[in-house]
């Protein structure tokens, strides 16, 4: 973030927005579920994916609001695979592009397929 903020010669308060890449607690859930649905096989990794989750993802909007000084209303949350899908669109040397976002990890999505033109993009999962 800091380098970002410099690179532009910006102030956190100069930003209308800052969007972390995930939904953290659409992620929190889909551990949740997978672990509660595979109980009891997954009684010894249960514990460990939990502590793991209730890390400082499911607190970025707090975590992300403190550390910049500026609004929690301004911290904006995409999905998981959106955000594979801009950063590929963004920086691509083309007006248009086609994005296949292969990842096995994220909130529930593990496939998803983009159409960007310009600076929109449209995602299917």
């Amino acid at each position: 973030m800091e380098w970002c903020l410099e690179h532009a010669g910006l102030e956190p308060g100069d930003l209308d927005a800052v969007v972390f890449y995930e939904r953290s607690m659409r992620k929190f859930d889909r551990i949740l579920t997978s672990a509660l649905r595979t109980f009891p096989r997954s009684w010894r990794s249960f514990p460990e994916a939990i502590k793991s989750s209730l890390g400082e993802k499911v607190w970025a909007r707090g975590i992300i609001s403190s550390y910049l000084d500026v609004k929690r209303s301004k911290i904006l949350f995409a999905g998981h695979h959106h955000s594979h899908a801009a950063s590929t669109l963004f920086t691509a040397p083309t007006e248009r592009a086609a994005i296949l976002t292969v990842d096995g990890v994220g909130e529930w999505s593990t496939l998803t397929w983009a159409m960007g033109r310009g600076a929109a993009a449209v995602c299917r999962t």
